[in-house]
């Protein structure tokens, strides 16, 4: 472990030197000891460093200040704070600021000071690893091309939009200051906000997962219809909330509508022709048979339907027919 070491008085130094010594570990010490900031700050360009452990009182710089200039050249290095009791709130100040510990100089010893130096460690490691896990999450939720919802349950107002990503806020005319906090059922259409209570039935405890068709109302007050998938989670002891995608199905209402139609027009057509019509699958047997054809043979579909359609030909045509 590479530890760049900051403090003035080089006989303090030399006691942490002979603690990292003390009871040997699977851990090898490596202290790199300068004696200001602005000398520890050059150091930094020249290397790299597994953790800091710095003395707030500098001959350059003193108190909080001195953590804040080195935290923001080095925002990824964890740093452990060394004080006296005279700034030893300033230590605690640090600590709520990002430092991972601080440790009062004349309570430390070699135990204390190995497990500070390798818990601090450890943990900048988990909050990278967090931090950069939240940053795919965010780059996810907002490169989406559907609609994503985090809504949280309130008895006054119903869902609460807490968070939504850009694709949200842009198919609906809002900006996010203006969508945040807004109950959800203020972008459904009232003939939809009267189903809301037969939507809540569909969630019962954490997991519970459903797919629904709404109306959405853009900021304009032009109307979409959208379909939702909605789950409720619970993470941890927190309160559940639903998270829903949402999509804009405009394109597919009227690709339906147009095959409807389309369907329509050939059963007319097939109704009405006066010759015999007949669907078969692979293997020849009847699958439909307009009604003309019907009359012909003097059949009902349910009668001749699944059978091979050869069998409804005259003997004479069959070698025809095949």
């Amino acid at each position: 472990m590479k530890i760049l070491f900051i403090e003035d008085e080089k006989g303090y130094a030399y006691l942490i030197r002979e603690y990292l010594k003390e009871s040997p570990t699977d851990i090898d010490y490596e202290l790199h000891h300068v004696m200001s900031l602005n000398k520890a700050i050059a150091e930094l360009d020249k290397q790299q460093f597994d953790v800091i452990l710095m003395d707030l009182g500098l001959p350059d710089s003193y108190g909080l200040a001195s953590f804040e200039k080195l935290n923001h050249v080095n925002p990824d290095i964890p740093i452990i704070i060394l004080t006296g009791y005279d700034i030893e709130e300033e230590s605690i100040k640090a600590v709520s600021l990002g430092a991972q510990d601080y440790l009062v100089k004349d309570k430390i010893n070699s135990y204390i000071l190995k497990k500070s130096l390798r818990y601090s460690v450890e943990r900048k490691k988990s909050q990278a690893a967090l931090k950069e896990s939240q940053e795919k999450y965010r780059m996810l939720f907002e490169d989406a091309g559907d609609y994503i919802f985090i809504l949280n349950p309130d008895e006054d107002k119903g869902l609460i939009i807490k968070d939504a990503n850009i694709s949200a806020f842009s198919e609906h005319g809002y900006s996010r200051e203006e969508m945040i906090g807004m109950p959800v059922l203020n972008l459904e259409t009232e003939i939809f906000k009267r189903t809301i209570n037969e939507r809540r039935n569909l969630f019962k405890k954490p997991g519970d997962k459903a797919v629904f068709e709404t109306e959405h109302i853009r900021k304009d007050g032009s109307v979409f219809p959208v379909e939702v998938s909605s789950r409720l989670l619970q993470i941890g002891n927190q309160k559940p909330f639903f998270l829903s995608i949402e999509r804009n199905i405009t394109e597919r209402k009227k690709a339906d509508e147009a095959l409807k139609k389309s369907e329509e027009i050939f059963h007319t057509i097939y109704d009405m022709e006066s010759d015999c019509v007949k669907l078969l699958d692979g293997e020849g047997r009847l699958l439909e048979m307009n009604p003309a054809g019907l009359a012909m043979i003097q059949a009902n579909l349910e009668q001749v339907q699944g059978g091979l359609a050869v069998n409804l030909v005259a003997d004479e045509d069959k070698e025809a027919f095949n």
